[in-house]
Formats: structure tokens, C-alpha cells, sequence
């Protein structure tokens, strides 16, 4: 920008000579304090923002885009459709990704249009329209269910000048408002989530055009799912998912893991990870390469205030999911001025400084940040530096969500989207690792747990020497709701059939074709829980009944030819059969 000495301090003074250049980063670190906010202005009619001092000498004009005023001109080229602008070099904003967040908000895929916004004629809240312009604007805010337009102010040359409203996202789309003259229509509303706006004026009259306000609701409903299994099972078994939203899920996921020997541990082979890292329970196959890593007051944490990259890794084989989720609880505290924790993901090198190439992800206290990193070689690229309240010694949630077929990598706090990128190049392969990494802060981590995607809402799971699984489900819907993760733990109790109860259990006729009668020698009290399994441990029938001593009728007719197991368990007894369908 340009820096003016002036007559005086009122905006548009007259210059008494000439401008000096002022870089964007010169004016954002503000060595010289002539830059702060109290001498920052914003000028309405030419969307700019200014700075207005005193050196001492005379008065002096700083004409810079901030980020706000870059925003409002790369909205004006998407409005009207022009093919571009001129700017300076990027590379003068040295330090700052303002001017590139910008240009990826506008320009990409990876922008959002807001839910509330003002818009007006291309002569903006001051001027008139121009003559003779002819373009078209679709208003689709990111996440919209619905949209209302409604006008401010409405001031065109009758019967020439116009601006229609299509409810929709193309001139195709029905019109909905036809506008000419000085009268104010009623909010026009969309019928859908889009309305798109044409603009035309002549080259004879022109006025001092609109002003409306776009305003959408969105979904804020949460989605919901549950784990549907049973608590016991004698086997194998098969767990439902009950997944539900008022729109659409857009994705589902879920991880496990098992109880054997009395331990509980994950296939991370096949990318399922949960590590509750309290005392009692950390898994044994976590390596403390750099930091003071150590349990205390029941969950796991790095001491170590002086070290700037401390490194907690475990071997994990990140590769078979397209999609994956990983959250953790932590808490960042500390004495210092630059306290930072988080993890890398995806990681192809769990020993190299930077995790050699690698995703990473940081929560930073002081300075009330989150930002999203790419490692290629060890060397970072900063992708993202949002806002973010991030409070010293207290708990929060972190999610991670990968989408390594889209680059996409969101980041939410307690379930709140903060922070999101799209990789271009995204990592596909050799995402072998994940490593918790800390810096000057003491951190402590808890429930850390790595979700692979599901398409279906079943899920086999054999059992062979296992005695109990922990199951986990989560899901998004289209507006990158988060739903509350659901856990479910379900035993697996080997031996609870003994050989006495079989007499207590009369199955006929066996084989059988459509009905199985069971008879009951012993009164089972409360709620029987009726269920068949085949030989694979698949649940293909569950039934629960109320029933005292007497006798059931089993509909068998929707089975396969073959052999099944049924079983029969209130909270006191258990009982099982093996019956033949022909």
C-alpha cells in the first residue's frame, strides 16, 4: 500500500506530497506503533481499511487491504464475474497467511460462503450502479437447509433497470422476483438451500441501486448413533449400527478393541486403535523416544517444559481406511509464553525429527490457536492458522478427520469444526505411525482413539480366544455435524452353557422346516432373550419374550437349510440347543 503525508486527519485530506510504499508485513508487525488499532479506520465506500497517525511531523494516510478489505474485493470479482485483479507479490506479506487464506477462500474448493452476509449493486453502500452491467450471482451459504433474501433498499430506473431472483442455483431455476423502480419486495425465500440473482442496467439512467441481506438456517441438529449387540455372547457375533439425522449422513465410522488374557489391546494392523492412556491400561507397544513421559494422576503426560518437540509414538497401520478419525482428550499447562500440544498423524517415520513426512496438528494456549501442518522431508509448510480458545489447564476434546481421497482435513474442539484444509496432494500411503508431540508445555493426554470408516451398518466380529470387546461408532452428516461417540461393551463368556442345562431346553421337531417349538422343564423368570446363530456366529434371529414355565413358538421359516445354534438367556440362567433346518 501507500502512505500519504496529509493536511489533516479527516479521510480523502489532501496529500502535500509524495506517498512512501509500506509492505503488508511492515504495517501488520508494527514496529514503528503507528499501526494500531486505535489508528485503524474502515472506509464504507470503498471497502478499504486505513490508518490515520501523527508522526510527530504531520499527519499521515496508510491506505493497506487488510484481510477484511481483500475479502470484499474477491467477493466483487465472484459477483459480477470478472476475471480477475492485479496485486502485489504475495511473497510481501512475509509471516502472514492472510492474503492466501483469502485467495483460497474465494478461489477453491476449500472456501465457504457465510450463513449471513450483505450484498449489494457493483456501486457498493455508496455510489450508484454502473451503466450497463449485465451479471449473475448465486447465493449457496456452506451448510445452508434454507435462505432468506431481503431487501434493505431498492432504487432503479423503472422499466429499464432490473434485478430478477431465481430460487435456485441457475438462471433456470424458477424467478421468484421480478425488480424494477423503488419498491421494497418481501423477503424472498428460497425453497431449497441457493437463489441466484441476474443484474441489469442500461447506459442511459442510472440510481443508487440495492442492499439486501442474506440470511440461511442451518442444520444444527446433531446426528445419532447406537451400537445394537447384545451384552453376551456364547461366540462369534454380529453388532448393528442405528445411525440417524434429520438430513443426510454423510459419513460413518468406527474402531474396537478386545479383551484377552485379562489385557485389552487393538489390531492396529488393520488400523483399529484405543488407548484409554491411564495408568492402569497404556498400551506396552507406546515408545518414548524424546520428553519425560509418565503417568500421573491416572493419565498420561510430558513434564518436560524445556523440550520443544517431544516425541510419544506407536506403530499403527493408517493405510486400509480412505477415511479416518482420531480423538483424543488433552490438557495444556505450563509456565511459559508459547505452550502447544497435539499430535502427528500419518506419519512414514515414527524416529525422525519431524516424523519425517507427516500430517501434524497443534492446539496453542497462548496464543489461542489451531494450525494444521504438512511435513515433506521434515521440512513444515504452516497450512492453517485459525482462531481458537484454547484454555490453560483445562480438559478438551480433539477429532482429526482424514479424508485421504478428498485431502480433506477437518479439526474440531469438543466437537466444534475449528480449523480445515484441503491437501492437494494428500498422503496415501506409508501412514504407519502416530506420534503425540508437545511443546515448552506440560501436556496430558487421555482416551485417544482412531476410528476407521464403515459402509454397512452391521459388523462381524469372530471371536477365537478373545473374552470381551469395547465397541465404538461415530458419524457426520452433511453439514460436518459430529455425532457423541456411542461405546458398547459387550463379554464374551465362554463355558456359560453347561452340560445339565441341556435337558432344561426340549427343542422339536429337529430337523425342522418353519416352526421350532421350545419346551421349558425350569421357570425362567423376567425377560428371556431368544436368539439363533449359524455356525459362522452371525445373529440371524432375535427375539425377547416374558415367559414362566410352558413352551415358545419359533418362526424358523426365514433360515437356510443348514445347522443353527439358538440360545436362551435371562439375567439368572443361560441355555443352548443345536437344531437342523431342512
Amino acid at each position: 500500500g501507500f502512505d500519504w503525508p496529509t493536511t489533516s486527519s479527516t479521510p480523502g485530506a489532501s496529500t502535500t506530497a509524495s506517498a512512501s510504499t509500506k509492505l503488508y508485513n511492515t504495517v501488520m508487525n508494527n514496529t514503528s506503533g503507528y499501526y494500531s488499532a486505535a489508528n485503524k479506520h474502515w472506509d464504507t465506500n470503498s471497502m478499504s481499511s486505513y490508518w490515520v497517525y501523527h508522526d510527530g511531523t504531520t499527519w499521515r494516510q496508510c491506505f493497506v487491504d487488510d484481510a477484511h478489505a481483500m475479502g470484499k474485493r474477491l467477493d466483487l470479482i465472484n459477483q459480477i464475474g470478472i476475471a480477475g485483479m492485479g496485486i502485489w507479490a504475495l511473497g510481501y506479506d512475509d509471516g502472514y497467511m492472510d492474503m492466501w487464506d483469502q485467495i483460497a477462500e474465494n478461489f477453491s474448493t476449500c472456501g465457504s460462503v457465510p450463513c449471513s452476509d450483505t450484498i449489494y449493486d457493483n456501486g457498493g453502500p455508496g455510489r450508484n450502479y454502473y451503466d450497463n452491467s449485465d451479471y449473475t450471482y448465486t447465493i449457496a451459504p456452506t451448510g445452508a437447509m434454507g435462505l432468506t433474501l431481503s431487501f434493505n433498499s431498492l432504487n432503479l430506473e423503472s422499466g429499464y433497470d432490473s434485478l430478477w431472483v431465481y430460487d435456485g442455483t441457475d438462471v433456470n431455476a424458477p424467478l421468484v422476483a421480478a425488480l424494477s423502480g423503488s419498491t421494497i419486495p418481501s423477503p424472498v425465500v428460497a425453497s431449497g438451500n441457493a437463489l441466484t440473482i441476474q443484474f441489469h442496467s442500461n447506459g442511459g439512467t442510472n440510481d443508487t441501486g440495492w442492499e439486501a441481506i442474506w440470511q440461511c438456517t442451518q442444520d444444527n441438529q446433531l446426528p445419532t448413533t447406537q451400537i445394537i449387540a447384545n451384552s453376551s455372547y456364547p461366540g462369534s457375533f454380529t453388532a448393528s449400527f442405528l445411525d440417524d439425522d434429520n438430513d443426510t449422513i454423510t459419513k460413518r465410522w468406527f474402531n474396537y478393541q478386545y479383551e484377552q488374557g485379562g489385557v485389552w489391546d487393538c489390531y492396529r494392523d488393520s488400523g483399529y486403535f484405543f488407548d484409554s492412556l491411564t495408568d492402569t491400561a497404556i498400551n506396552t507397544n507406546w515408545v518414548s523416544q524424546v520428553g519425560t513421559w509418565s503417568t500421573v494422576t491416572g493419565n498420561l503426560q510430558q513434564t518436560d517444559e524445556a523440550e520443544g518437540n517431544s516425541n510419544y509414538y506407536i506403530p499403527l497401520n493408517q493405510n486400509l481406511s480412505q477415511s479416518l478419525v482420531y480423538s483424543w482428550d488433552m490438557k495444556i499447562e505450563g509456565a511459559g509464553t508459547n505452550r502447544r500440544g497435539g499430535i502427528h498423524f500419518f506419519c512414514d517415520s515414527a524416529t525422525s525429527v519431524n516424523r519425517h513426512n507427516s500430517y501434524m496438528v497443534y492446539f496453542r494456549v497462548d496464543q489461542d490457536k489451531v494450525q494444521i501442518y504438512k511435513y515433506v522431508d521434515n521440512v513444515y509448510n504452516l497450512e492453517t492458522d485459525d482462531d481458537c480458545v484454547v484454555d490453560s489447564g483445562l480438559w478438551f476434546n480433539c477429532k482429526v478427520v482424514y479424508d485421504k481421497a478428498a485431502g480433506t482435513i477437518d479439526i474440531y474442539q469438543n466437537n466444534n469444526l475449528v480449523s480445515t484444509w484441503t491437501d492437494p496432494s494428500p498422503y496415501t500411503v506409508n501412514g504407519d505411525f502416530i506420534s503425540l508431540r508437545t511443546g515448552n508445555a506440560k501436556v496430558t493426554y487421555s482416551n485417544f482413539n482412531v476410528f476407521s470408516e464403515r459402509m454397512d451398518t452391521t459388523h462381524y466380529f469372530p471371536v477365537t480366544n478373545q473374552t470381551a470387546f469395547e465397541i465404538f461408532s461415530l458419524i457426520r452428516d452433511g453439514n460436518k455435524n459430529l455425532s457423541q461417540i456411542d461405546d458398547k461393551i459387550i463379554n464374551v463368556v465362554v463355558g456359560m452353557f453347561s452340560p445339565e442345562n441341556k435337558e432344561s431346553l426340549v427343542v422339536y421337531p429337529n430337523p425342522v422346516t418353519d416352526e421350532l417349538f421350545l419346551n421349558f422343564s425350569e421357570k425362567l423368570n423376567g425377560t428371556v432373550n431368544i436368539t439363533v446363530y449359524n455356525t459362522a456366529g452371525q445373529q440371524l434371529i432375535s427375539e425377547k419374550i416374558n415367559q414362566s414355565v410352558g413352551y415358545y413358538r419359533l418362526n424358523t421359516s426365514g433360515l437356510r437349510s443348514g445347522v443353527y445354534i439358538l440360545t436362551l438367556i435371562n439375567k439368572e440362567q443361560a441355555f443352548k440347543a443345536k437344531f437342523v433346518k431342512e
